[in-house]
C-alpha cells in the first residue's frame, strides 16, 4: 500500500496534500456521487475508496485519512471508543438511508441518501472546517507535549517495554529502525526484529527524543542513526536505512529529511 501511495503522490506531481478522504459505501452509484463532488474540490484527494468495511479498514490503516466518508451501518459499534481521545482520528461523514436510525454516532453528520450534489457539497465544507479545526488542536498538542518535556529534568527512555509472539521484553531505543502505525498499535522493526506495542504512534513519538526519532509521514518514525545517507530519496518519495528497508517520505517531511541527507553528505 505504501508503494501505491508513492505512485499516487507521482503521479499527482510529488505533490499530495490537501485533505486525505477515504470513501466506503456498498452501492456504486453512491461512490460515485460522493466520488463527483470530491473530484470538484481541489482540496480533497479521495486517497481510497471500497464497498466493504475490511478494505476500508486497511484504507484507514495505511493511509490514515484526514476525513472518512461510511455507510452509517458499516461503521462499526465500538467506532467512538476506538477514537475516543484521539485526535489524530479521521472526522466521519457517515451515510444513510432515509428511514429512522439506531447507530446516532455521529450527530449532525449524517448525510441523508439519496443525497444531491449540494447536500454533498455542504456535509464535505462542514467537515473540512471541522478537520482543520481539530489540525488546530493537534498543533497545540504537540507544542504543548514539546514544552513540557523540554522543561522536564528527566531524559528520554533507553529502553521501553514491547511485546514478541504474546511475551512482554524490554527494547533498547538505540535498537530501534523503525515504527509504523497499526490503528493504536505500533509496528517496531529493531537490530532484533519486530515488535508490537500497543501504543497510539502519536503517544510513543512524544515519550522518544527527537534528535534521534524523526517522523517523516503521518504513520512513520525512524531513527535518523539509521539513515543510509549513500542513498538518495526515490523520487523524493522514499528514504532508505541502512537495513536496506525503504520508507515513504510524506510531502510535508521531505523539506526536514531532505536537509538531514545533506547535512550527512
Amino acid at each position: 500500500m505504501a508503494t501505491a501511495m508513492c505512485a499516487r503522490e507521482s503521479t499527482a506531481g510529488g505533490q499530495l496534500g490537501g485533505i486525505w478522504v477515504v470513501l466506503c459505501d456498498p452501492e456504486h452509484d453512491v461512490r460515485a456521487r460522493v466520488r463527483s463532488a470530491i473530484e470538484r474540490d481541489p482540496m480533497l484527494h479521495l486517497v481510497g475508496e471500497s464497498g466493504i468495511w475490511r478494505e476500508c479498514e486497511t484504507h484507514l490503516d495505511t493511509l490514515l485519512p484526514d476525513l472518512l466518508i461510511v455507510r452509517s451501518n458499516l461503521l462499526p459499534f465500538d467506532w467512538s471508543r476506538r477514537v475516543e481521545d484521539d485526535l489524530f482520528s479521521p472526522v466521519v461523514i457517515t451515510l444513510r438511508e432515509r428511514r429512522p436510525q439506531l447507530l446516532g454516532l455521529l450527530p449532525g453528520n449524517d448525510l441523508t441518501l439519496p443525497a444531491e450534489p449540494e447536500a454533498i457539497r455542504k456535509f464535505l465544507n462542514k467537515a473540512v472546517m471541522d478537520i482543520y479545526d481539530r489540525k488546530v488542536k493537534q498543533l497545540l498538542d504537540l507544542v504543548s507535549r514539546y514544552v513540557d518535556g523540554s522543561g522536564a529534568l528527566h531524559s528520554y527512555p533507553s529502553v521501553i517495554a514491547v511485546e514478541r509472539d504474546g511475551q512482554s521484553t524490554d527494547l533498547a531505543t538505540e535498537a530501534i529502525l523503525s515504527i509504523t502505525a497499526a490503528r493504536k498499535c505500533v509496528s517496531i522493526e529493531s537490530t532484533s526484529g519486530r515488535f508490537l506495542l500497543r501504543e497510539p504512534i502519536h503517544q510513543l513519538a512524544a515519550r522518544l527524543d527527537p534528535s534521534i526519532f524523526l517522523r517523516i509521514h503521518r504513520s512513520i518514525i525512524i531513527n535518523c542513526r539509521y539513515i543510509d545517507s549513500s542513498a538518495s530519496l526515490e523520487g523524493k518519495c522514499q528514504i532508505v536505512l541502512k537495513d536496506g528497508s525503504k520508507h515513504p517520505v510524506g510531502p510535508n517531511h521531505r523539506g526536514v529529511v531532505a536537509g538531514i541527507l545533506e547535512s550527512e553528505r
